[in-house]
């Protein structure tokens, strides 16, 4: 059975401007949520925990999963004040860096 008409809605669905904003939200949700928590690690020395990342919805919770599987953090076990808890590696330090030395951080 063709899905002709199947490709053809989804290629006009992925050409709204919803979608591109959509795309373009869960391409800077990641950067955002590195940047907290490389600061909060910065800061306190240790796992940063869940409840001090703000973590919204469901594209925060892809962004988290993103950062994990593309070794940007790693996530620690559970401690007592908090369910997740998460580290930088070393590769989203350095990303983290670079990002905020080309200015993408100022540009709110």
């Amino acid at each position: 059975m063709s899905e002709a008409a199947a490709h053809e809605i989804i290629a006009l669905i992925r050409g709204t401007q919803v979608v591109e904003e959509l795309v373009t939200s869960l391409e800077q949700e990641p950067l955002g949520l590195l940047a907290v928590i490389c600061k909060a690690h910065e800061m306190q020395g240790g796992p940063v925990p869940d409840h001090r990342i703000p973590i919204q919805g469901y594209l925060g919770e892809i962004g988290i999963k993103a950062l994990v599987q593309t070794g940007f953090i790693d996530e620690e076990p559970s401690t007592r004040d908090s369910i997740r808890a998460f580290t930088p590696t070393h590769k989203g330090s350095d990303y983290y860096l670079r990002l905020k030395n080309e200015g993408y951080y100022s540009k709110s």
